[in-house]
């Protein structure tokens, strides 16, 4: 019965990691876009701003 029990809080616990796991990766992978977004608009802002200096 003990065993079972231990079986059982032990699938919980994994349980719980994993959705735990897989929330955090989701964040971070959210976290990645936002920021390879802004890195890219950054560039281009950067990008248009070395055009106008060559304008000049």
């Amino acid at each position: 019965m003990v065993v079972v029990a231990g079986g059982i809080y032990t699938i919980a616990i994994t349980g719980e990691l994993i959705i735990t796991s897989l929330g955090m990766g989701v964040i971070l992978g959210l976290f990645f876009i936002l920021i390879n977004k802004e890195s890219q608009r950054i560039e281009k802002y950067l990008y248009e701003e070395e055009q106008k200096q060559q304008d000049l």
